[in-house]
């Protein structure tokens, strides 16, 4: 998380903040995961109140001023993190990366990276695998307490922010009922605790027109949030793959503390950026919950083409950014299938592990 004038900790406070939780929830031996991803600490899955716990203070609330986040002080908070892969897939679906768990990979992205806010893609499920997913058989409250709140308990103690994400990646005419159903049980969950954030629908797809989705589900989702949760920062994407957001420049979601994403890969940039963001993405408050590279994957490019300057531009626009994907899966990935970093102008991992390094040391 860059701040800008403020939000700083002495090296002591995280010390301290590491050591209690190490007393709280004590250690589990890590011998049995790959050299590449060294996760001390607690596997339990105790389901703890952040807020009650003290760990949720007000000095983590954030809120939207203009085009930018801002702390309680006023002071611009740009976050720098990851995307893990699916929770329920990382706990449940072991022969696809064996030997992690979700809190394993968090740690991993916490405590190794230093990634500042993590963004959690929950799947909405597959009725060709009814077992799997929030609308699957063991979905609902079962999946948030078993896949999501062990993980927001971990990030809230360490003050790291968590982004909530409803990963649905498909049309979303007549979703507005699962949409509904599934912000219901997760906004009240979270709804005092100031590093939880929402994200209403990944990707979005067709049909390829704002004003609809903004009336039909974007509008309606924000409210339905926010009469659960007052303050918590919501996000909020658009259409094609929450790549066409002109849009919302003349018909913003109305509301507060409101932020748009914008998922942009290679592909896009730089030439589709004015055509598909317009002016939004100048005068409205934007996080990049989506970027990434790997050449010959799914999203192509490379660090000299696209990562180097991509990078640059956010910075110059004080954009909070989840690379994605910290996986060996889910491409563009950050690692190999034996978790280890790709490198190289090819590959982001490491240019995701110096980013986010420099941004801890910075901060």
């Amino acid at each position: 998380m860059e701040t800008h004038k403020g939000m700083q900790f002495p090296a002591i406070y995280y010390f301290l903040v590491g050591l209690s939780f190490l007393f709280l929830f004590g250690c589990q031996d890590s011998s049995d995961l790959p050299a590449s991803v060294t996760l001390p600490g607690s596997e339990s899955t105790e389901v703890v109140d952040p807020a009650g716990s003290g760990f949720a203070t007000v000095e983590g609330r954030l809120h939207v001023e203009g085009r930018t986040i801002k702390n309680e002080d006023g002071d611009v908070v740009v976050l720098k993190g990851v995307n893990i892969a699916d929770p329920e897939h990382l706990n449940l679906k072991t022969w696809e990366r064996p030997n992690v768990t979700a809190l394993s990979v968090t740690k991993d992205a916490v405590e190794n990276f230093y990634a500042k806010v993590i963004r959690l893609p929950i799947h909405p499920g597959n009725p060709s695998y009814p077992n799997e997913g929030w609308f699957g058989a063991n979905g609902g409250q079962k999946y948030l307490d078993e896949h999501i709140r062990p993980l927001v308990n971990y990030l809230t103690a360490l003050r790291i922010y968590t982004i909530i994400d409803l990963h649905y990646v498909e049309d979303w005419s007549g979703k507005m009922p699962q949409v509904a159903a599934f912000w219901n049980v997760v906004a009240p969950q979270f709804k005092d605790n100031p590093y939880v954030i929402y994200e209403i629908y990944n990707e979005p797809i067709y049909p390829d027109d704002w004003n609809r989705w903004k009336s039909e589900i974007a509008q309606p989702a924000v409210d339905l949030v926010r009469s659960h949760a007052p303050d918590n920062l919501i996000i909020v994407g658009g259409p094609l793959w929450s790549a066409h957001m002109a849009g919302a420049l003349a018909n913003p979601i109305v509301g507060k503390n409101i932020v748009y994403t914008a998922h942009i890969y290679s592909n896009q940039w730089p030439s589709q950026i004015e055509k598909n963001f317009g002016q939004a993405i100048e005068q409205l408050p934007f996080f990049i919950t989506e970027w990434g590279f790997e050449t010959g994957g799914t999203e192509g490019g490379s660090r000299s083409g696209y990562g180097v300057p991509f990078v640059e531009w956010m910075e110059r626009h004080q954009f909070s950014w989840t690379a994605w994907c910290f996986d060996i899966r889910w491409g563009p990935r950050m690692f190999d299938g034996n978790w280890n970093l790709l490198e190289g102008d090819g590959g982001m991992g490491a240019y995701i592990r110096d980013l986010l390094l420099e941004n801890h040391q910075n901060n």
